[in-house]
Order: C-alpha cells, then structure tokens, then sequence
C-alpha cells in the first residue's frame, strides 16, 4: 500500500470515499498535544540540556553554563543553592512531501529542571537535574490496502505515543585552582511512554481494533568536563560523555536495544564589557552507531550529528538576548537527514539582588529534510530561586 514513514494525525491519507470517512472519524483534538513531528522516528526528536538563559541564545553557552546540563563542571561557579524549572510552549505546523499535513499542532511541556549547591566547606559543588532526553509523543495515521477472505480491504492505522525518554543527571565539580575546574556527571536514562494502536476497516463487517500497551526505557551514561579560565573575561569548556544501549520493555516483556551516541562538546564565553556577553558552543554525537539497529526495527535511517549554536546577552539587571541554531538531526526515513534553524531572542529580569531570576524566549523554528518539513514558534519560561 500506499503508506509513508511520516504520515501524522492530521495529515491528508488520499484513499476512497469509505477510508476518508474513516479518517475524518478519527480528527479529533488530539493533535493538540504532539510535540515534533520528527518525533515519530528512531527514539524520538533529542531534547536539549539548556536552561531558558541559554536557549534564548541559541544554546550558545550550553558548554559553559552552570544552568544547563551539558558540562557538569560549570556547575563549579555555583556559589549558593539554586533551584531552576522551565517551560515550553510551542505551535506548530508541518506539510509531507508524499502528501498532507497540519496546521495548529500545540504542546506545552516542563523540558528542564534542576538544584545545585555548594558542600560547604569544600571546593565541590552538586547539582541534580531532569531533562527530556527524547520527545516521543505523537499521533501517527497511516492507510493501506490489505487481504482478508480473498478481499482487499482498506485499512487506517491509528499509533498514539505519549511519554519521553527522560535524563536524571546527578553531578559533581571540584575547583582545582582560580583556572580550572573540572566535573563529572551519572545519566540515568528512563521513562516511559503509553501507546495505542487502533485500527479501523474500510468494510464495515470487520469490527474495530484497539491495542494498548506501555513502553519502559531504561539506560546508563557517564559525562566528564573540564572549564578553563584562561583571563578573566573569556570562559572555555569541553565535555565528553558516553551513553550504553536504552533497553526497551513493553508491557513487562524486554524488547530491542538501540544503540545511544557518544557526545563531545566545546563551548566558550567572551565578555568584553560588563553588560555584554558572547557564547558560542558546538557538538557532535554519533547517533549513526544506532543505524543498524533501527533499520533491523523499522527501516529507520541513523545519522550522525552536528549543532552550533551562538548568541549574545546585552544589560544585566535586564538583559536583552539574540541567538541561532542550527542542528542535524539524527534519524530519517530516507536517505535526506534532516536539519533545524531556530532564530531566538529573550529576555532576563534579575530580583532581590539576583535571588530571583525570570528568563523568557521566543524561537522560530524551521525543520526540513526526510520528507517533510516542520515551522514552529516557541515561548519558553524560566524561573530560578537563589533563597
């Protein structure tokens, strides 16, 4: 039959009369809460360890900041015990090349959170996170054309997913000297997701068909970094980390393993005036260690990649930021990897002598590549509590 990778709930399924029935049946609300369309592949769209700060530039200083969970020895510039959460909210709209798409898709979620501290009277600093490490909510829609009793049949496939892999980090810093500091971290990977499938027949003798089942994720990684203060005004970090094969176990009985990447990362800070902030960071993660595995699963293309992200900070009691993105993203259902631009800007309001600290961004972005593409724009919030 005629079925694509990349065929959503909400998108267009050109099929007879009887069939288009079937899938106006099932346009209800729930598209309201996916989040990427490029979700539905490999083990979900990769989340990203930025705090808002950080997102709103671009993710440009994610291998220095102390904020943000990529190198867990920035966590050293922690001096008293902080508290952070962030939200996103994004509005979404995607076409696929084989046909359809979708206007309005909406989602809200809670991607980053974390507490970091100082052990007193020590030169070691801890901090415990969450972060998604893959979005794996959707709602897929696919048709075909099947052989029942000698009868070809037209079918419509209805794959729900709701849930993300998560990454609980817990780390540690130690501050060697006024110039260097260095850190190590323990990634538990888990999470679940719930899913359903529900199939409907294009002859009405054959009943419906409902399937639910749960999906757990389990996993191990480790993460060491290292910050360099070579004079005063610049910041420099660098950051490997190594992930093991995520288990899958649905509905209690173990399942596939999938291959998880290798993460290298550097990144740097410039400020060349005491209002005015530069950051710049780059990573590369072999996510095409996991081709073979997903194309055992599902014909799923593994690719590696690359993202550089850069941005600026302008004002400290209220700073203005401007960012840009540009990532690859690591799976596809053809031979074209797909890719993302976000274009950012925010801004940050300080509060009781910097005990309080509000961060809000705008992003605007545009994914292509695989047989579709995907706009969308974001609103992103951050809260962070020095007591």
């Amino acid at each position: 039959g005629d079925v694509h990778p990349l065929v959503p709930h909400g998108g267009a399924v050109r099929r007879p009369a009887a069939l288009a029935l079937l899938l106006a049946a099932l346009a209800v609300s729930d598209a309201a809460a996916q989040t990427s369309l490029y979700g539905v592949l490999g083990v979900g769209y990769p989340g990203r360890p930025s705090g808002v700060r950080s997102r709103t530039m671009g993710s440009g200083i994610d291998g220095v900041d102390p904020g943000s969970a990529m190198n867990p020895a920035a966590i050293s510039e922690i001096d008293r015990l902080t508290a952070a959460v962030s939200s996103i909210t994004s509005f979404r709209s995607f076409e696929i090349e084989a046909g359809g798409g979708a206007q309005d898709v909406r989602d809200t979620r809670f991607p980053y959170a974390s507490i970091a501290g100082v052990i007193s009277g020590t030169p070691v600093t801890f901090a415990a996170s969450y972060g998604i490490y893959a979005e794996r909510t959707f709602d897929l829609v696919t048709g075909d054309t099947i052989e029942l009793r000698g009868d070809s049949i037209t079918i419509l496939d209805r794959t729900r997913s709701d849930g993300a892999i998560v990454d609980l980090r817990g780390a540690v810093a130690w501050d060697i000297s006024y110039a260097v500091a260095v850190g190590a971290a323990v990634h538990v990977i888990t999470g679940s997701t719930r899913e359903t499938l529900t199939r409907l027949y294009g002859d009405s003798a054959y009943l419906p068909l409902d399937h639910n089942s749960q999906v757990k994720y389990s996993g191990l990684g480790f993460s060491g970094g290292i910050m360099f203060y070579p004079i005063r005004s610049l910041r420099v970090g660098a950051t490997f980390r190594t992930d093991n094969r995520i288990s899958l176990t649905r509905d209690g009985v173990a399942g596939p393993q999938v291959e998880l990447p290798i993460t290298v990362s550097g990144g740097l800070e410039y400020r060349p005036a005491p209002s005015l902030r530069l950051g710049v960071t780059a990573a590369w993660r072999s996510w095409g260690d996991a081709d073979q595995d997903l194309a055992d699963l599902g014909g799923v293309n593994a690719f590696d990649t690359w993202e550089v992200g850069a941005g600026l900070e302008l004002g400290t009691r209220f700073p203005i930021r401007l960012g840009f993105r540009y990532a690859q993203l690591p799976f596809s259902p053809i031979e074209d990897q797909p890719r993302e631009i976000d274009l950012v800007a925010g801004a940050g309001l300080l509060l009781g002598g910097g005990r309080a600290a509000f961060d809000l961004g705008l992003e605007r972005v545009m994914r292509d590549g695989g047989g579709a593409s995907e706009r969308a724009w974001q609103w992103s919030l951050g809260v962070a509590i020095r007591p």
